[in-house]
């Protein structure tokens, strides 16, 4: 049995995006979830920015992003 196994589909993801899976924020995509986080549905700031709704939450938690305005 070989202890090394090729997947050729993977292999080719890996070449198309050296970075891996996370990719950079963009300054464009930081502005948008600022101003609209918690005033627009997660899903749908996720799906203009193409990002997952868990990713989107982790960074409104790094950037310190309030869903709701403290009265």
């Amino acid at each position: 049995m070989r202890d090394e196994i090729t997947v050729p589909r993977f292999e080719q993801w890996i070449e198309k995006n050296p970075r891996g899976v996370f990719r950079e924020w963009s300054e464009r995509e930081i502005l948008i979830l600022k101003k609209y986080w918690g005033k627009v549905p997660g899903k749908e700031i996720a799906k203009e920015l193409g990002r997952s709704y868990t990713a989107m939450k982790q960074k409104a938690t790094e950037l310190g992003v309030r869903a709701r305005e403290e009265k």
